[in-house]
């Protein structure tokens, strides 16, 4: 009974973790960072709040880290329940997918999206503090940066999707 009562947690956690990791990456991809660029310099001030105040990438790399971590503790939980048969079935190699799926967004959050973030919040935060307005340089920089996150927010939505769909259907993959 205890074995199963862990496993409703951690099942439970496991979806809720996702599901904020999903609805969080959906969000600012579709609608937060376009916001930000449609409004211009205002925008860097937004993104240095978030990141810095509010901890956003933080809190989204939290959140997608116990997602895979609670994930990895049920797929071994279900390895083991099966004495190793249920990963080569379809549903498992589907849970697998969607498994590693998460993993590389993990990853690339970490390498390529956070970091960015957290470089166009500080160069926000230094133009802001000097109290003028940003060099043609630091200008271009944020341009880059912001290109960059976008780009980053695009890979990263379509890899979260893709699990959440292997996820959603691998139970009734026969």
């Amino acid at each position: 009974m205890q074995s199963l009562t862990l496993f409703t947690l951690v099942r439970a956690f496991h979806i809720l973790a996702g599901a904020a990791w999903v609805g969080g990456v959906f969000f600012i991809g579709r609608f937060l960072l376009p916001g930000i660029q449609a409004i211009g310099p205002a925008g860097g001030q937004l993104m240095q709040h978030l990141a810095q105040v509010r901890r956003l990438p933080a809190y989204m790399m939290g959140v997608a880290i116990l997602t895979v971590v609670t994930g990895l503790f049920l797929y071994w939980h279900n390895t083991a329940a099966s004495a190793g048969v249920w990963p080569r079935t379809l549903s498992g190699m589907t849970f697998g997918v969607g498994g590693l799926l998460g993993i590389v967004t993990v990853v690339f959050g970490l390498t390529i999206s956070s970091p960015t973030a957290k470089r166009m919040g500080a160069l926000a935060g230094s133009i802001k503090a000097a109290g003028r307005a940003p060099t043609p340089e630091e200008s271009a920089e944020l341009s880059r940066l912001q290109a960059r996150l976008v780009l980053g927010s695009r890979i990263t939505t379509a890899l979260v999707l893709l699990a959440t769909v292997a996820m959603g259907v691998a139970r009734y993959v026969q």
